[in-house]
């Protein structure tokens, strides 16, 4: 009696805590500092939401953006699940058209949707975009990155899917995803990446010496769980 109650208490545990990482929503702040800004200036990345694999609710993540008041919206892929189907773009598109309500919003693909491009909103292939006289963009090809010129008098934000340190210099800082976290997650480490294999290095949060931001994103596609591993959504402080 008392090892099937145990059984049935570590059971029920375990789906809890596969539910948790599922539904909930984890968000990771980061302040750094900028002498190209004249005032304080706020990043939220969102990344592999896979619509309509999104393990988040995209309503309930709108309200978190209306509450968190970003200037800018990252998304860095894999918006769209490759298994995506044409009801499934209107919902992007919509999600974009809410997301624009709120901030600007700056995107590049992924491995998942880069069959997508046309439909993806605000979309930068290999270019730059100057948001003002401080802030500029670059969004870079997946599957063949190339970096445009960094001009050194801006702060620069590097959107490129695969988390690879593309060896940043200045005030420049690179947005990625696409480890989902590593799927399964003890302790502080990431148990799965694609392309990375085993134990991969680069699964969530900021790399200091990389000057990489990763997410761990916000959808569970092909690998339909995550454990110990919520929904992930990166905010980034630039004060002056």
């Amino acid at each position: 009696m008392k090892t099937k109650l145990l059984s049935f208490l570590m059971a029920l545990g375990l789906s809890c805590a596969i539910y948790r990482s599922n539904h909930s929503l984890e968000l990771s702040f980061y302040k750094l500092k900028s002498d190209l800004l004249l005032k304080p200036f706020r990043v939220i990345q969102l990344s592999d939401l896979h619509i309509p694999y999104s393990g988040f609710k995209l309503k309930r993540l709108l309200n978190e953006l209306k509450r968190l008041q970003p200037d800018l919206i990252l998304m860095t892929g894999d918006t769209l699940d490759r298994q995506a189907l044409s009801k499934d773009i209107t919902k992007a598109q919509l999600f974009f058209d809410d997301c624009e309500k709120i901030a600007t919003v700056l995107s590049v693909s992924g491995n998942h949707d880069y069959k997508f491009n046309k439909h993806l909103r605000n979309h930068l292939f290999d270019e730059k975009i100057s948001l003002n006289d401080n802030v500029q963009v670059i969004g870079v090809n997946p599957f063949n990155p190339k970096l445009p010129e960094i001009q050194k008098d801006k702060l620069t934000f590097v959107l490129s899917h695969y988390p690879i340190p593309l060896n940043l210099k200045g005030q420049s800082y690179q947005f990625s995803g696409h480890a989902h976290g590593g799927q399964f997650r003890l302790k502080n480490q990431g148990l799965v990446g694609p392309d990375q294999g085993l134990l991969p290095k680069y699964t969530k949060g900021y790399y200091p010496q990389e000057k990489m931001f990763v997410s761990a994103g916000l959808g569970a596609s092909p690998i339909p769980l995550r454990i110990n591993n919520p929904n992930h959504v990166i905010i980034v402080d630039f004060v002056v």
